[in-house]
C-alpha cells in the first residue's frame, strides 16, 4: 500500500517537474499584449458572461482586450484576465476591484504575474498566492480579496493613505485656524486703526474746539480792553474838557471889569451894621 503511494507520488513529480520546465509565459498565444497593463481577475461566478465583466471592467478605464479562461472542454475556469488601454487604468482596477461583488460573489483582482515576476508559477504547477487551498478548516483564507500577504501590504497601504489623509486634513485645519487668526487680526487691526483716527478726529476736534474758544476769549479780553481803553480816553477827554473850563474860567475878568462902568452895576451892600 504504502509502496503504491511512493510510487505515485515520485509519477506525479515526475510528471510536475516536466509542467514545469515546459511551462513559458511568454510563448502563449492567448495571452494578453502587454502584461503591464493586464490585471488578473480570479473566483469569478461560473455564469458570468464576458459582456457583464467587460463593463464591470470599463467602470476603471477603456479596456483594449478581455480573455476569459475555458478548459478544454470549453466549460468556464472561474478567471480571465483584461488589457486596459492605460496603466493608470490597470492600477485603479488592481486597487479598487479587489473584493468587488460580480453576479452574488466577491471576485479577486491581482497583477499578472506570470510574465512580470522571475520564477513565478500558478496554482497547477504548485505556485501562486492564494491562501483558500492551504488546508483544512481554520488554516484556508475564507475573505474576500488577496491573499492574505497582499492583504495586509495594502492594509499597510491603505493605512499610510489614512495617515496622509489625516495629515492633510490637519494641514487644512492649521491653515483654517492661521487663516482665521490672520483675518481676526487684520479685522484687530482694523478696528484698532478705527478707533485711532477716531481718537485722532476727536482730538482734533477738542484742538479745534479749545482754540476757538481760546480765540473767543482773547477776542473778549481784547474787546474789553478795547472798552476799558475807551471809557479811560472819554475820562481823560472828560477831564481835559473840565480842566479846559475851569482854566477858562480862572482866567475870567471880574464882573466889573467885564461891565467897564466902575461900580455902577453893583447892587447896595445894605445899611452898615454897628457893633
Amino acid at each position: 500500500m504504502r509502496a503504491k503511494k511512493a510510487e505515485r507520488d515520485e509519477r506525479f513529480k515526475a510528471k510536475l517537474a516536466k509542467s514545469i520546465a515546459e511551462w513559458d509565459p511568454h510563448s502563449n498565444p492567448e495571452a494578453t499584449k502587454n502584461a503591464f497593463k493586464t490585471v488578473f481577475i480570479g473566483r469569478l461566478n461560473y455564469e458570468t458572461t464576458q459582456a457583464t465583466l467587460v463593463k464591470e471592467c470599463e467602470s476603471y478605464g477603456p479596456l483594449k482586450d478581455l480573455k476569459m479562461i475555458h478548459d478544454r472542454k470549453g466549460k468556464p475556469t472561474g478567471y480571465a484576465f483584461a488589457e486596459f488601454e492605460h496603466e493608470r487604468d490597470m492600477l485603479s482596477a488592481y486597487k479598487r476591484m479587489d473584493g468587488h461583488k460580480i453576479d452574488g460573489k466577491r471576485v479577486v483582482v491581482d497583477v499578472e504575474r506570470a510574465r512580470t515576476v522571475k520564477e513565478w508559477l500558478p496554482r497547477r504547477l504548485g505556485g501562486g498566492l492564494g491562501g483558500s487551498r492551504i488546508g483544512g478548516k481554520g488554516q484556508n483564507i475564507t475573505h474576500s480579496g488577496r491573499f492574505e500577504q497582499e492583504a495586509s501590504r495594502h492594509d499597510d497601504d491603505r493605512e499610510r493613505d489614512r495617515d496622509r489623509e489625516r495629515r492633510d486634513r490637519d494641514r487644512s485645519d492649521r491653515d483654517r485656524s492661521d487663516r482665521d487668526r490672520s483675518d481676526r487680526d487684520r479685522s484687530d487691526r482694523d478696528r484698532s486703526d478705527r478707533d485711532r483716527s477716531r481718537s485722532d478726529r476727536d482730538r482734533s476736534d477738542r484742538d479745534r474746539s479749545d482754540r476757538d474758544r481760546s480765540d473767543r476769549d482773547r477776542s473778549d479780553r481784547d474787546r474789553d480792553y478795547r472798552d476799558r481803553d475807551s471809557g479811560r480816553d472819554r475820562d481823560s477827554d472828560r477831564d481835559r474838557s473840565r480842566d479846559r473850563d475851569r482854566d477858562r474860567e480862572s482866567r475870567a475878568p471880574p464882573p466889573s471889569i467885564r461891565g467897564g462902568r466902575g461900580n455902577a452895576n453893583l447892587e447896595p451892600l445894605g445899611p452898615r451894621r454897628t457893633y
